[in-house]
């Protein structure tokens, strides 16, 4: 019997670490189906993904192409099965043009085993043509523009002939026609009997474009249903985890109205279009908002990570930092959404993650006091309840809660007047969660000013005194006291996208 799935995979688990990335999770595809696989960072999309692209090896569960067992080593084993992948990265040769990108490492021979580039110009001139995309196919293609290497890229995949094309946010780099050309192209695919695996935080492009959704939070499958069966707001829920009988903390009124950060109309395009925020003393301050919306790239802008094209930052009544070190400087802290890329140093011991903020001060003529070194160190352990057999303990040898607990001590260590978190319970255990949302709080009634995003929007509920929603680079409206139920403030997340 013919299966009715181009590829099916069963009971999917994996871990990192210790670590669970994925747990359990069943996905299937149909020959000329789009399923969208969507969920905030930290799901678990691309973990599933490089295991159905042959990248990662699973820890339990099966894969199945066209009704047989499969177990991919490498992604050309995955790729030999008929599994195209268009990454978000661009995978090309920058120094090579079109043509030879598109048969890399699949160059036709001709007599006496020479590569046959009259072949390779005509197959790929045709395959341009056949897709529609407009391109100069004899320039290196490091000299075209995003768009033009991405549907490059586009048409090496489909090349392939497969029957299963992985698509990860390939509208990223691209205009609105161009986005409507590759969403043509899609359908084109579809038509022919591939099936499509697509993964895009925009909405839009969700509701457009897939016969189904499967959506993934914290490792495990939500649901999975069709487009026309949900709505924008009952996918978003689902997206950013309603837990059901959590209702939202009683609001406080701000220790005082004096803004402590403050930003006005800041931008930084295409990501920050125009973003403002206003933090006083005391106050924990929740930015909700897809991934995509724009929220990290607005805090790196608060903190000087990087360099705005318009608007204004002010701290503490003056012109806000212009860089990292001026802001930690003036009493501005800031976790980042990736604490591995960018937040601990991975072979350096827990003492030595914790204390790097600490050393100019530490220092006398260039040596560290390493006695006030391991006072400090020790406190903030203690106080925050780091669990670590030793401060010599490699950082990357603890679990992902207690990292998290080092990188917050490590800003507490500079004494701050206010932080920037970015989903700072991301990637925790239950247990860890409860502690870093016990101490946010009691940062905020020491009078420490707050900023807080989170891929779980409950998170940014409970903890927040108010909430600042963005929507595509803007913040388009503040919600508080009543006002900031979980279905108001799902509501205005995709309010634009509905209209």
């Amino acid at each position: 019997m013919t299966s009715p799935y181009a590829v099916r995979l069963t009971g999917i688990s994996k871990r990192f670490d210790g670590v669970v990335a994925l747990d359990g999770v069943d996905f299937d595809l149909r020959p000329g189906e789009v399923h969208a696989l969507v969920g905030e960072n930290g799901a678990g999309k691309s973990t599933l993904v490089k295991i159905l692209t042959g990248a990662h090896a699973p820890d339990h569960g099966e894969i199945e192409v066209a009704g047989a067992r499969a177990a991919f080593r490498t992604p050309a084993e995955a790729q030999a099965a008929g599994i195209a992948t268009i990454h978000q990265e661009i995978h090309l040769v920058p120094t090579m043009n079109a043509v030879a990108n598109i048969h890399l490492g699949r160059e036709p021979r001709g007599r006496f085993g020479l590569i046959d580039r009259p072949r390779m110009r005509r197959e790929a001139g045709a395959l341009i043509a056949r897709y529609g995309v407009a391109t100069e196919i004899d320039r290196p293609v490091g000299d075209l523009g995003l768009a033009a290497q991405q549907m490059i890229a586009i048409v090496r995949a489909l090349s392939l002939g497969g029957r299963v094309l992985v698509m990860d946010e390939p509208t990223s780099a691209l205009t609105h026609r161009e986005v409507e050309h590759l969403l043509a192209i899609t359908r084109r695919v579809q038509a022919e009997g591939v099936g499509v695996v697509y993964i895009s935080h925009r909405l839009d492009e969700i509701f457009r474009l897939a016969d189904r959704v499967t959506v993934l939070r914290d490792g495990r499958r939500i649901l999975t249903e069709p487009v026309g069966a949900l709505d924008r707001t009952r996918l978003v829920a689902a997206m950013l985890g309603r837990a059901s009988g959590v209702a939202a903390r009683e609001r406080r009124a701000a220790a005082s109205a004096e803004p402590l950060l403050e930003a006005r109309d800041l931008a930084r395009e295409p990501r920050v279009v125009a973003a403002s925020v206003s933090v006083a003393r005391g106050a924990v301050v929740g930015l909700a908002g897809l991934q995509g919306s724009g929220r990290t790239e607005f805090m790196r802008l608060l903190f000087g990570a990087d360099r705005s094209s318009g608007g204004t930052v002010t701290l503490g009544g003056r012109p806000g930092p212009a860089s990292p070190a001026a802001a930690l400087a003036r009493g501005l802290g800031y976790l980042p959404e990736d604490r591995k890329a960018d937040g601990i140093v991975p072979d350096l011991s827990v003492r030595e993650n914790l204390s790097l903020v600490l050393l100019p001060r530490l220092a006398r003529a260039g040596v560290v006091d390493r006695r006030a070194e391991r006072e400090v160190v020790a406190r903030f352990m203690t106080e925050l309840g780091v669990k670590a057999a030793s401060p010599e303990t490699r950082i990357r040898d603890l679990s992902g809660g207690n990292q998290q607990k080092v990188m917050i001590a490590r800003l507490l260590c500079a004494e701050p007047k206010a932080l920037l978190l970015d989903d700072p319970m991301r990637g925790i255990d239950v247990g860890a969660k409860a502690d870093i949302a016990a101490l946010i709080l009691r940062l905020a009634d020491a009078g420490l000013g707050v900023l807080l995003t989170s891929s779980e929007l409950e998170e940014v509920i409970g903890l927040s005194d108010r909430i600042v929603v963005m929507r595509d680079g803007r913040t388009v409206g503040a919600l508080e006291g009543a006002a900031a139920s979980f279905d108001a403030v799902a509501a205005a997340i995709v309010r634009d996208e509905a209209a």
